[in-house]
């Protein structure tokens, strides 16, 4: 496969996810890493555009990867109609779930980004591009402990990050 397009910069415009599951792709191709999956209405800074990729870093996790341009709105989706109760009461409910997990995912990012080298979590990928596995400090006793799932995440920690806000 040719490399991709030149990117063309478009500073600091913030988008939103369209869709579930939307995959954060270490490279503009269809066949490049997945870094993440994102969720609707989740914002993005834009960082570049190549083709029909857009070079994306995601506001709460400031992960940076490539997500297909179609993927991508200018405002964020609209409440469902007809889901029963008022868009404040539906929000208000949704707001406290969402936010943990969001700020779980904050204080996972955070973790992997202070640790020093590539193989935090298993799931990463080392710098040959061979999966972490079984070498990641994750697994490994002693030393640093870095957070890479959501059980590894307390009330006390969420409750921790808010104190600090």
């Amino acid at each position: 496969m040719g490399s991709p397009a030149p990117i063309a910069r478009a500073a600091g415009e913030v988008r939103y996810i369209a869709g579930r599951g939307v995959p954060l792709r270490a490279e503009p191709q269809d066949g490049g890493a997945i870094l993440d999956r994102y969720g609707p209405g989740q914002s993005v800074e834009v960082l570049g555009r190549s083709g029909p990729w857009t070079h994306v870093r995601h506001t709460l996790t400031r992960r940076e990867g490539w997500v297909q341009a179609r993927r991508l709105r200018d405002a964020p989706p609209e409440p469902e109609a007809g889901s029963g109760a008022a868009p404040e009461t539906r929000a208000a409910k949704a707001a406290p779930a969402a936010d943990a997990a969001a700020i779980a995912k904050l204080l996972i990012a955070r973790s992997i980004a202070a640790y020093p080298g590539p193989c935090a979590c298993p799931y990463q990928s080392a710098r040959n591009g061979s999966s972490c596995g079984k070498r990641a400090a994750y697994l490994r006793p002693g030393g640093y402990a870095p957070l890479c799932y959501a059980k590894d995440i307390t009330p006390g920690m969420i409750a921790a990050y808010r104190a600090e806000r």
